[in-house]
């Protein structure tokens, strides 16, 4: 039956728009939430922005099999990428880099994987900000980013949106964090820009600000993305 005081889908119907009771991050506001000692919830952990750059070469990341599967399960992806004809393109890690070499374990695979040391960047490792699922011989390995807070109030905010802009709305990033990918297109015509286009190494990849630019050179304001 549908909760007392709380809007329903329809008349008649027996189910609520909301119930309190599920911890769903999509349905709940990103602002700060207060603890029982008079501060909030996440009071003393690490600034994102200390800890985010390639965090996933840093001593301590975290990775998880995911064996065959490229679906990763502590982030969320569009439902489309679970679907095979859609092919959707996975960081695969250069056989020679450190970071393959710790994860294949001669053939060996760990569930869990904690990197015990620092690790120099190899192929796209070095050209990226962050991964989420990784190729590792005929497995699939998900990196666990590291818990952090995120500041409700940032300086220079950049607007981030939808890759389709007349369907979606947008909102505010920190430029200092990996929350989007580059829109790109010629900067001597940013003003009228319908279609960027876009040349993101995998599925889901996310950049800071800087990255996106150097990417591009020129960024914009769009209707929709063109993949490249």
């Amino acid at each position: 039956a549908a909760r007392g005081n709380i809007e329903q889908i329809s008349r008649g119907s027996t189910d609520n728009r909301l119930d309190p009771m599920q911890v769903v991050p999509d349905w709940r506001d990103p602002f700060p939430k207060s603890n029982l000692d008079g501060g909030f919830i996440g009071d003393k952990y690490e600034l994102c922005v200390d800890v985010n750059y390639k965090s996933f070469l840093k001593k301590g990341a975290h990775y998880r099999l995911l064996g065959g599967s490229s679906s990763p399960e502590m982030t969320k992806d569009p439902s489309y990428f679970s679907d095979p004809a859609n092919s959707v393109l996975r960081s695969e890690l250069d056989p020679t880099s450190a970071l393959y070499l710790r994860l294949y374990n001669g053939g060996d695979y760990e569930l869990d994987v904690l990197l015990e040391n620092d690790m120099t960047c190899t192929g796209i490792e070095c050209n990226v900000d962050t991964l989420r699922v990784v190729k590792v011989g005929n497995v699939y390995y998900e990196f666990v980013e590291k818990p952090c807070i995120q500041l409700a109030f940032y300086r220079d905010a950049k607007r981030i949106q939808g890759r389709d802009n007349r369907k979606q709305g947008q909102m505010c990033a920190n430029p200092d964090l990996p929350h989007a990918r580059e829109a790109c297109c010629r900067g001597e015509r940013y003003r009228e820009v319908r279609s960027a286009s876009t040349s993101y190494l995998y599925d889901g990849e996310r950049m800071t600000f800087s990255t996106a630019a150097e990417r591009c050179g020129s960024l914009c304001i769009f209707e929709n993305v063109n993949n490249e």
